[in-house]
């Protein structure tokens, strides 16, 4: 799209400023848009032509443009150690009633009573 093309379809003459364009190209996608019942197409030939008037590529442009090259991305943060992998418990990790009676025969003689096991 020629930048004449771009000017005739916003409704603005060569003089226009940013700001200008972006007025102008917001009032024509607002009654254009799909949304709103209008056409994909004409839509598309008007963002092309903010685009040729404007010489930048979107929102993420004006963005980089606007910090005139003192953007810089986030520093990625290193990612957490995964979590120690949890033990297997089943039955046969409980204690028998002769391992509890032979763990308190233990302790009885070590000094360390525990609660009674009762028979």
């Amino acid at each position: 799209m020629t930048k004449s093309d771009a000017l005739m379809l916003l409704g603005l003459n060569r003089h226009a400023t940013k700001a200008e364009i972006r007025d102008a190209w917001k009032r024509r996608v607002k009654g254009c848009h799909p949304d709103v019942g209008g056409s994909e197409n004409l839509t598309k030939e008007v963002n092309a032509a903010k685009e040729t008037l404007l010489g930048e590529r979107g929102a993420v442009a004006e963005f980089k443009s606007s910090y005139q090259g003192r953007w810089r991305p986030p520093p990625q943060r290193p990612s957490p150690p995964p979590p120690p992998p949890e033990p297997e418990i089943g039955l046969w990790d409980t204690p028998t009633r002769e391992e509890e009676i032979a763990r308190q025969e233990r302790a009885e003689s070590e000094g360390r009573v525990r609660w009674p096991v009762r028979g």
